[in-house]
């Protein structure tokens, strides 16, 4: 049983690990490949689309834990997962409107990838028979991490 927990630990780093490569790597040149854009109707700004996804994340946090507790930490798992991969798809066809709409709605994502997170490394910890003290300081490092990550 322990190595199925392992496995599948491994699997969601995997997966997240390609999710949030992909997901840096549009934050980090979006404004360039808006810039470099030959459409008079696009009209968007990689700067303003930051501006919007972290301003959604910050007030997303307050709601966050609530959203897990009540749908789960793996249905908000996947819908945080499908709100990132809406984020990166939207460079395909970009639009102004699909482009600050995917900015909100990852914000509200990262935010509920925060939640899930910590609920599901707290809920593994308990699995291992880690004690109180270890799972609060290892929930903090990540929830630390994260916050460097988003930055």
């Amino acid at each position: 049983m322990a190595d199925l927990r392992i496995y599948n630990v491994v699997i969601l780093g995997l997966g997240f690990l390609f999710i949030f490569t992909a997901f840096t790597t549009c934050g980090n040149i979006e404004q360039t490949i808006v810039k470099s854009l030959d459409n008079d109707t696009f009209t968007g700004s990689g700067y303003h689309s930051l501006g919007i996804i972290y301003g959604i994340f910050s007030f997303s946090n307050l709601l966050a834990p609530t959203v897990v507790a009540i749908i789960g930490p793996q249905f908000t798992m996947f819908f945080s997962g499908i709100l990132y991969s809406g984020y990166v798809a939207v460079f395909i066809t970009p639009s102004t409107w699909s482009f600050y709409f995917t900015s909100v709605l990852i914000g509200i994502g990262a935010a509920s990838k925060s939640g899930f997170m910590g609920s599901l490394l707290c809920s593994l910890c308990y699995l291992v028979n880690i004690t109180t003290e270890s799972t609060e300081s290892f929930t903090s490092f990540h929830i630390g991490t994260n916050y460097i990550e988003m930055s």
